[in-house]
């Protein structure tokens, strides 16, 4: 159950970290750069979790 509920919680994340790279064409110029990698980080964090919490459950 645990799993499930991390996978779920990394999913979010995952799709959130897509949804600030599209953001990023939206917000002024000045505040792009910082939304895109703002995403890139998201989108680490969401592989990080399945990559070390998942992995040592079992």
């Amino acid at each position: 159950m645990v799993n499930i509920i991390a996978f779920l919680i990394a999913g979010g994340f995952f799709y959130a970290g897509f949804w600030l790279f599209g953001l990023a064409f939206q917000v002024p110029e000045n505040l792009a750069g910082l939304v895109f990698f703002a995403g890139i980080l998201v989108n680490l964090f969401a592989l990080a979790i399945p990559m070390n919490i998942m992995g040592r459950r079992n």
